[in-house]
């Protein structure tokens, strides 16, 4: 997933992350260094919200991005239907495969 990550990134997008995790993900971080390959870490943790309606704004506004130029990826379907109902693009996320299948059609 890092070199999907990367080679987005590489192409002038902005990667970020919307976590809706406990503090596991600076533990994983510290085991096995990621963050350095996401332009942003949003942590529910941290900012004490959830993957929620008006997040999903307040995200896209920190990101200075209209939701229709924000791509979401999320295995909770619930999610998906709040992201896209607030105008992001989404992709459910069902496996590895699936995925870079749908990314590569994306970046045709």
């Amino acid at each position: 997933m890092i070199k999907i990550v990367n080679k987005i990134k590489s192409s002038g997008f902005v990667v970020a992350i919307l976590s809706d995790q406990t503090n596991w993900l600076d533990d994983l971080n510290q085991r096995t260094p990621f963050y350095q390959h996401f332009d942003h870490v949003f942590n529910s943790f941290y900012i004490k919200k959830t993957k929620e309606t008006l997040l999903f704004r307040e995200i896209c506004a920190k990101l200075e991005l209209s939701p229709e130029e924000v791509l979401f990826v999320d295995d909770s379907l619930d999610n998906i239907k709040r992201a896209t109902n607030e105008g992001l693009r989404t992709i459910h996320f069902k496996g590895v495969n699936e995925f870079e299948k749908e990314i590569q059609n994306l970046f045709k």
